[in-house]
């Protein structure tokens, strides 16, 4: 159950945590509604950019730029050295949002679990402010 190697996840505008199979587009290509998006969609932005769907290029940043702006969050943890966290803007709903995360994956949820507390998690906005950097133990505890 503990954390062996990088791994993604979500949580939606609602609170709901999910975690990713393999890339956050990939989730998003598989169950575009789920984001709030149709195939039709996801495929226009790709041929937008001339690439192929699923490559990790300018069409996903923007198709997951999109999302985050609509309230969804973008976890994803790099092995020794952070969990990397998305937002539009670190609101006071976001930041409870993510205690509630930080809470669960330190006891265990959905197979993931936290064990290094010191473990640093960067906040960016996607307005550009200034990332916040917390641990996780530290997260826990955010208000």
């Amino acid at each position: 159950m503990a954390i062996k190697g990088t791994i993604g996840m979500f949580i939606s505008p609602e609170g709901q945590i999910s975690t990713v199979q393999t890339s956050h587009i990939d989730a998003v290509i598989k169950s575009p509604v789920t984001f709030g998006l149709t195939s039709e969609e996801i495929q226009k932005q790709y041929d937008k950019y001339s690439e192929p769907l699923g490559l990790e290029g300018k069409a996903r940043e923007v198709l997951l730029r999109r999302i985050i702006k609509n309230g969804w969050i973008r976890l994803r943890r790099y092995p020794n050295r952070q969990w990397s966290i998305t937002v539009n803007h670190y609101s006071d709903r976001n930041r409870e949002l993510i205690t509630d995360w930080a809470t669960r994956i330190t006891k265990g949820h959905l197979g993931v679990k936290e064990e290094d507390l010191y473990m640093p998690a960067v906040v960016t906005q996607l307005g550009g402010a200034r990332p916040v950097i917390k641990t996780i133990e530290e997260m826990c505890h955010s208000k």
